[in-house]
């Protein structure tokens, strides 16, 4: 949907399968966060201005993250997180 809407997209995958995967579904860049350093190669690939828009999957993992690839006043949208508060 993104790309319909004229949005340069950036997956990040944890396998060349999915890295396929998401460049078949239109990822202009796909960057393998298993073998390549995410906040690095997103630099490299906004030309340091970070990104606008991120869809957060695991928030727990990839919270501490978030301010080395997001551009100022960037958006995030959350929608999982393997965190649970302590009982």
């Amino acid at each position: 949907m993104a790309k319909a809407k004229g949005a340069r997209v950036i997956a990040t995958v944890s396998s060349k399968d999915k890295a396929n995967a998401a460049s078949e579904a239109g990822a202009e860049a796909v960057v393998n966060y298993r073998d390549e350093d995410v906040a690095a190669r997103i630099a490299d690939l906004t030309n340091g201005s970070g990104v606008d828009h991120l869809i957060e999957v695991n928030l727990g993992i990839n919270g501490p993250a978030l301010g080395d690839l997001m551009a100022p006043n960037g958006f995030v949208a959350v929608y999982g997180s393997d965190w649970s508060s302590p009982t």
